[in-house]
């Protein structure tokens, strides 16, 4: 997703949130600005104060607001109902749907992606363990269900190296990919990045919109971000590395564990299809092939 820090979007996206405010006095009346954090797709992320706390804001202003308000929100708070400490998401403080604004409480912490630059065994095997934990309270229901093929098949025709070696591998993994994996009310966007530590308390944020998916969905995206940031074991496939183990370990069938290296496969080729420097990729790439 692409998110702009240009001073003029981040202007003009306070401007839209003052001016709701001025319109709707009783927003002005708890809602305080610190700061605008950033501006993407028509959509802003404010670090706000919310009747005295400290407090998250998102504004959407494109034609859908309404749903995404409402997805979003009911998505929190379906997951909040699932999960048991340490794993938790922000609280939704307040919504206004048709304004495009919804309030959720602010999470203390660092997130995995700021510890993993840190670049240290220790602080690696925390954040793996963190992830763990994190997916295993959220993925308790669990059911099966076919293997969304079409949508895999669109991803790998949209890649800009359509006929480089890992693109024909991923075409071929496909071919012989199971047809049903095990199912869950998943996270959507669990990478480093979301995932926040504070202590113990572990709290997943920007939960996408879809909610039954793949198990390994969740699984591969985070054991991609996590490698980006560990030279050291990028010379492995993560189904082959003693650092993953613990957060591969709740795939439980065979058909899980086997479709992992295509959805991992895929996860690795759209992320490296962004890179300023695709060879920046180079060595989970040939892992990934060699395995």
């Amino acid at each position: 997703m692409a998110r702009s820090f240009d001073t003029f979007d981040l202007i003009e996206a306070q401007r839209r949130l003052v001016a709701l405010m001025q319109a709707r006095p009783h927003l002005g009346a708890r809602l305080t600005v610190r700061e605008t954090l950033q501006t993407y797709d028509q959509r802003a992320v404010f670090d706000i104060d919310w009747d005295g706390q400290r407090a998250i804001a998102k504004l959407i202003w494109h034609d859908n607001r309404a749903p995404a308000v409402s997805q979003q929100s009911a998505a929190l708070k379906r997951m909040a109902a699932r999960l048991t400490p340490p794993a938790f998401v922000p609280e939704v403080l307040h919504i206004a749907p048709k304004a495009g604004l919804f309030i959720i409480s602010y999470a203390e912490g660092e997130t995995a992606l700021n510890l993993m630059k840190k670049a240290d065994r220790a602080t690696a095997e925390r954040v793996v363990e963190a992830a763990r934990i994190w997916q295993e309270a959220a993925t308790k229901e669990r059911h099966i269900a076919p293997l969304p093929r079409a949508r895999i098949a669109r991803q790998i025709a949209a890649l800009p190296t359509n006929e480089d070696p890992l693109t024909r591998w991923l075409r071929a993994r496909l071919d012989a990919a199971p047809e049903a994996l095990t199912h869950v009310p998943g996270h959507g966007d669990f990478w480093s990045g979301n995932l926040i530590l504070d202590g113990d308390r572990i709290t997943a944020i920007d939960l996408g919109p879809q909610q039954q998916m793949p198990l390994i969905n969740d699984l591969a995206r985070f054991a991609r971000s996590l490698l980006q940031h560990c030279p050291e074991a990028q010379n492995t496939p993560p189904w082959s590395s003693d650092l993953l183990a613990p957060l591969l370990s709740l795939l439980e069938t065979e058909e899980d564990r086997n479709s992992f290296p295509l959805i991992y496969g895929v996860e690795l080729a759209r992320w490296r299809a962004g890179l300023v420097d695709i060879h920046d990729a180079d060595p989970m790439v040939t892992a990934l092939l060699s395995a």
